[in-house]
């Protein structure tokens, strides 16, 4: 089946806008009807009066008509709006002063007036307004009779009613079609404005929604060179501000960051946006109305102008405050994962040498033993290896501590101070070597702090124990003292000596795993080195005062809660 829009714009043709699509198919339904008007007149001409030959008017209405059509087909459309303006008028004004107004001419100049609004519509309103006036100066020159005068005896009555008659059908007919295209056009606009309202709505909501989700503030730098901002309600309320206490600007972008040697760095992203057009997405720390601090990731994307300049910028503030502090724990856990791996591998060195050392010496004794029958050497070589059995024995329990003290969880618990010193005291009071030492306790009986019990109880027997072992026990007036002081919110112990003292090269190594600060030395070197881990795990600190020849002394600080 032909369609109107195939007879009249022609085969795949494809116009994008939707006015200027029913424009170009009004203009190409006018000039059909022009040409059919005339056609039909001059038919009715030739029947009821017998005038066969074709008039100026209706000669002008059929080659004007054919004319508008093939250029409106052939896609200049906006030629063919003109043309057909023109050709009208140029038809009524030789009817007009050919024929006079007792024909009714005149009624085409509304058609004609209408069809430039429609076609030129309120932006273009000096078009039509231009051709209203042509319309009215062909009205006024036509009745002025200046042309070709016409008077009222010249006329055929039955003619003049037949003819008047017939403009106004015609003249009434191109109203309705004008008005048809413009209600059409009006009714897919309302219907084009209402899609366009429902799917903006839709994607508003959509909008919404995504940023609800991501828990993102939205900014939006309206006019960079003016630095005219807006920022979303959401964003306030991650700052804990209210829109009406902190201004959008960059002043208050500069004021909210936590660091101010920040700030460059920030202005230099920006830059590398705008004038390289970098991708911009960046962290940075913020403080908040309530003093706290919160990581924000801030992403956007700005719009330039031709000739490159950029006007205006949109993007998001994300709090990432939790996975900063997760990045962090990794990061720490990493950190101290191949600290523990590094320390494993000595360890596992270390205590594979440590083991074999006094084994093959048992195993030497054995060997000397199997060559001897001699009951006094058997009995020291029997002596000897319970020495390095015992040895053994304290590595492994230092091992056992080391690993106990890796993976059992912390357990606090209200310690007091006084009595655990006392019973580290009396302890060590056994041990051999402790009898000509004089053990000082100088802790009041009502401090106490919340920590681990066991593991403070396990540092200062180490303490102690060490103490005992290097001190100079040949010498007069030998002593160990245990000190406690409260420091507000911390808690110090102190345990010092007068006893051989640690070399000064030696004391930055000193706590280091299986360090040994002298050949002299007896323990494995894993002692000071849990001391340490295990002093840190509850959350204190310990320090090392040394002077070689005069003493000792370990300085603990824990918190009390």
């Amino acid at each position: 089946m032909i369609s109107l829009k195939k007879i009249v714009l022609g085969e795949e043709v494809y116009i994008a806008s939707e006015s200027n699509y029913r424009k170009a198919l009004m203009v190409g339904v006018a000039a059909i009807i022009m040409v059919s008007v005339c056609l039909f007149n001059w038919s009715l001409n030739t029947i009821i009066w017998g005038y066969a030959i074709l008039s100026p008017i209706f000669i002008t209405g059929v080659l004007g008509g054919m004319a508008v059509y093939i250029t409106n087909r052939s896609g200049y459309y906006e030629t063919a709006k003109h043309l057909i303006l023109i050709v009208a008028l140029a038809m009524l004004f030789v009817f007009m002063v050919s024929s006079g107004k007792y024909y009714g001419a005149q009624l085409y100049l509304f058609d004609v007036i209408v069809a430039s609004i429609f076609l030129f519509g309120l932006k273009r309103a000096y078009f039509w307004i231009i051709y209203g006036l042509l319309a009215l100066l062909c009205f006024i020159v036509s009745e002025a009779n200046l042309i070709f005068p016409i008077t009222i005896d010249d006329i055929d009555s039955a003619k003049e009613s037949y003819i008047y008659f017939m403009n106004f059908i015609f003249s009434f007919l191109i109203v309705v079609v004008v008005i048809y295209f413009q209600i059409k056009l009006q009714d897919r606009s309302e219907k084009d404005l209402k899609e366009k309202d429902r799917k903006l709505k839709e994607s508003e909501e959509r909008f919404r929604l995504a940023v609800e989700g991501t828990n993102a503030g939205i900014w939006d730098w309206e006019n960079i060179n003016k630095d005219q901002q807006w920022w979303s309600p959401k964003l306030y309320e991650l700052l804990g501000y209210e829109p009406d206490e902190i201004a959008p600007n960059k002043v208050t972008f500069k004021n909210l960051l936590a660091e101010r040697a920040d700030y460059p760095r920030l202005v230099k992203d920006f830059q590398n946006h705008l004038q390289k057009k970098e991708p911009f997405s960046v962290e940075y720390k913020f403080k908040c109305k309530d003093g706290s601090y919160k990581w924000f990731q801030g992403s956007g994307q700005a719009k330039w102008a031709e000739g490159e300049k950029p006007l205006r910028m949109v993007g998001s503030l994300v709090d990432i405050t939790e996975k900063k502090e997760w990045e962090e724990q990794i990061q720490e856990k990493n950190s101290l994962l191949e600290k523990t791996n590094a320390e494993l591998d000595r360890f596992v060195y270390s205590v594979s040498h440590d083991l074999r050392a006094p084994l093959n010496s048992i195993q030497g004794l054995i060997n000397i033993c199997d060559t001897t029958d001699d009951a006094n050497e058997l009995k020291q070589l029997m002596n000897m290896m319970k020495t390095r059995v015992k040895k053994l024995y304290t590595f492994i329990d230092e091992i056992i501590s080391f690993a106990r003290n890796t993976r059992t969880e912390i357990q606090r618990e209200e310690v007091k101070l006084f009595d655990l010193a006392s019973e580290v005291v009396n302890n060590a009071q056994y041990r051999e070597q402790a009898a000509t030492i004089d053990f000082r306790i100088d802790i009041d009986e009502s401090d106490e702090i919340f920590t681990d019990a066991s593991r403070l109880n396990i540092v200062l027997n180490n303490l102690v124990d060490n103490a005992i072992k290097y001190h100079r026990h040949n010498q007069r007036g030998k002593y160990i003292a245990v000190n406690g002081k409260s420091l507000g919110r911390t808690y110090k112990i102190e345990v010092s000596d007068n006893g051989q003292g640690i070399p000064d090269q030696a004391q930055s190594k000193i706590f280091d795993m299986f360090f040994r600060a002298s050949d002299n030395s007896i323990g494995s070197g894993l002692g000071l080195f849990i001391v340490k881990d295990m002093v840190e795990r509850i959350g204190g600190s310990i320090r090392l005062d040394s002077k070689l020849g005069e003493g000792t002394a370990f300085t603990i600080e824990l918190p009390k809660e």
